[in-house]
């Protein structure tokens, strides 16, 4: 019987490339320009996720935002889309995701170990 690990261990470089995406865009809330990260995982055929980190455009919102502010003379917010509550419910689910990838490896190394005391 072979364990795959493999599912466990993607799902838990996923879940990290999610938080760095997310901890990035936070760190970059005030930066004029930035463009915000968005990682998008996408199954394996073999098991597993792989996961891609995109940048998204400012939104044509977020511009008319700007230029109405620099318009009226007020300082306006940094000219991203960049949401703080949107990115700590995605850390929150992220690190939620990567905890049970975490369980699961475990319960694999466990299940390995018990069937080599047994066939030892």
């Amino acid at each position: 019987m072979a364990i795959n690990f493999e599912p466990s261990k993607s799902g838990l470089q996923a879940e990290q490339r999610r938080l760095d995406a997310s901890a990035h865009n936070v760190a970059n809330v005030s930066t004029d320009g930035f463009q915000r990260q968005v990682a998008a995982a996408q199954e394996r055929p073999s098991g597993g996720v792989d996961v891609r980190v995109d940048h998204v455009q400012v939104s044509e919102e977020a511009q008319r935002a700007l230029a109405e502010a620099k318009a009226e003379g007020l300082t306006p917010q940094p000219e991203n889309d960049v949401n703080v509550a949107d990115e700590t419910v995605n850390q929150i689910a992220a690190k939620a995701v990567f905890q049970a990838n975490a369980k699961a490896l475990k319960a694999q190394d466990r299940m390995i170990g018990t069937l080599l005391d047994a066939t030892g």
